[in-house]
């Protein structure tokens, strides 16, 4: 890792919120109760096995692609989110806390800052949706 912002989760879980993590040295992720974010160290197969094997909901948010998906697979979610600085110049918003009964909740609202002309952005899920973990998977909602 170059700089902190390379991996912002991982950087903040391993300093100023490691008070507030769970795991170990090849992933990490916050309680709980705090809110549903976890990382890895890296990409090597072992820090994302030991992602995969952390308990409760796991949200994976990336970036700075030229595509915007979601995959939910059990309890783990990922938001991929488009690029800022280049286009598609998109802008994802994620709202992030429970619902009524205490199930983690997600909500991600997504926009273009203004069209580039030929430059189309391959969506693959909808620019505004919401996701909710309860028994144990994500569902989205």
């Amino acid at each position: 890792m170059k700089h902190i912002l390379d991996r912002p989760a991982w950087s903040a879980l391993t300093t100023r919120h490691a008070a507030l993590a769970e795991g170990g040295d090849l992933a990490r992720r916050y309680r709980p109760s705090i809110v549903p974010f976890a990382a890895a160290r890296d990409d090597s197969e072992e820090s994302l096995r030991a992602l995969g094997e952390l308990a409760g909901p796991v949200l994976i948010v990336n970036g700075h692609l030229h595509v915007h998906a979601t995959i939910a697979d059990g309890r783990i979610l990922q938001l991929s989110v488009a690029a800022l600085i280049e286009p598609p110049h998109d802008v994802t918003l994620l709202t992030l806390g429970f619902d009524d009964a205490g199930n983690p909740r997600v909500a991600r609202q997504a926009s273009g800052l203004f069209e580039t002309p030929g430059v189309s952005l391959p969506v693959l899920s909808d620019r505004e949706e919401t996701w909710q973990f309860r028994d144990g998977v994500w569902h989205s909602s």
